[in-house]
């Protein structure tokens, strides 16, 4: 057997320290800041194609803008359309509808009577003035279908003559009346247009 002596220095064995305070701090550091420069890149990147889709947003804007405009100017027509419209309506409400009223005149002479002339004056007032064959009597009931009438109120006889045309002896008359507007029914179609 042998026995083996070593007499040489014990080498001293390296022990391991443990990892100081600044070096964990360091690296947590480090670390942190490799974390933000990771974050700040992917914010970056999302800013940046945010800045994209507002610069893509703009363009649409930009050339959507004359038809935008184009949108608000039709619509200014419109309102004014409608403007004139209602103006239109409010005007054919209180107007006389001088077609009517005269197909009425029409249906309401008798027979035996002629309307020589119609005039209105001032809007309102209408002269008739006419002849008839027949008496009195037909004359005054011609005044009471005007007077009962759509169209025509307080009627009045302002002449009444009798004259001899050849061999025929006729009565000249004179009429003043009011027109007025037709009662309130269904819309009045404006002249020319349609509803």
């Amino acid at each position: 057997m042998s026995i083996r002596i070593n007499l040489l220095a014990p080498e001293r064995r390296r022990a391991r320290r443990a990892p100081s305070v600044l070096a964990i701090g360091l690296a947590l550091l480090a670390l942190l800041v490799v974390v933000l420069a990771v974050w700040t890149a992917r914010l970056q990147g999302r800013v940046s194609a945010l800045r994209g889709e507002v610069a893509a947003v703009q363009a649409d804007v930009e050339r959507l803008r004359p038809q935008a405009a184009e949108v608000e100017r039709m619509r200014a027509q419109l309102a004014a359309v409608e403007r004139r419209e209602t103006l239109l309506r409010q005007l054919f409400a209180g107007q006389i509808p001088a077609a009517e009223a005269i197909n009425e005149l029409a249906a309401l002479i008798p027979r035996d009577s002629w309307i020589t002339e119609f005039a209105v004056q001032g809007g309102r007032t209408v002269q008739l003035a006419g002849i008839t064959t027949a008496s009195n009597i037909s004359l005054a009931a011609f005044m009471v279908n005007l007077e009962r009438s759509t169209f025509f109120r307080n009627v009045d006889l302002s002449v009444s003559e009798r004259q001899r045309v050849g061999n025929r002896e006729v009565v000249r008359f004179n009429l003043t009346a009011e027109l007025e507007a037709a009662p309130p029914g269904p819309q009045a179609t404006p002249p020319g247009g349609t509803r």
